[in-house]
């Protein structure tokens, strides 16, 4: 479990709004349950690192490199999933892909992306 102090820093910059230091802590707090042995509640902290805009239109483009996604079309689609994490994007993108595959079409376009970001945003605030 995280020491008290880990939750007063976590916090501390929640309540301030320092996203940076609330990820690094994040991270420790993982980091920490890991070598206790508690892999699970470490991989479930380190799902909450968010990736920047920039680690979200890389990541963007690597899932949608044989796709054809224009460049300009991932800048947006990384400014729609701002706080989604790596695995929910993904998990977005690959469903976009299999709806594509599903409705017999053969490209993938920016609005099929972006329902799926949009979809993934709303299960997070609801949950």
């Amino acid at each position: 479990m995280a020491t008290s102090e880990m939750l007063q820093e976590l916090i501390r910059a929640h309540v301030s709004g320092d996203v940076d230091r609330f990820r690094q802590i994040a991270l420790q707090v993982a980091a920490r349950e890991a070598r206790v042995g508690h892999r699970v509640v470490a991989g479930n902290v380190a799902l909450f690192d968010l990736p920047g805009e920039e680690a979200r239109e890389h990541l963007l483009g690597l899932l949608t490199a044989s796709h054809g996604l224009p460049e300009a079309s991932r800048r947006v689609l990384a400014r729609e999933a701002e706080g989604l994490s790596h695995a929910e994007i993904t998990r977005a993108v690959t469903d976009a892909v299999k709806a594509v595959v599903l409705s017999d079409r053969r490209r993938l376009r920016k609005a099929d992306v972006s329902l799926t970001l949009a979809e993934m945003v709303d299960r997070r605030t609801r949950s």
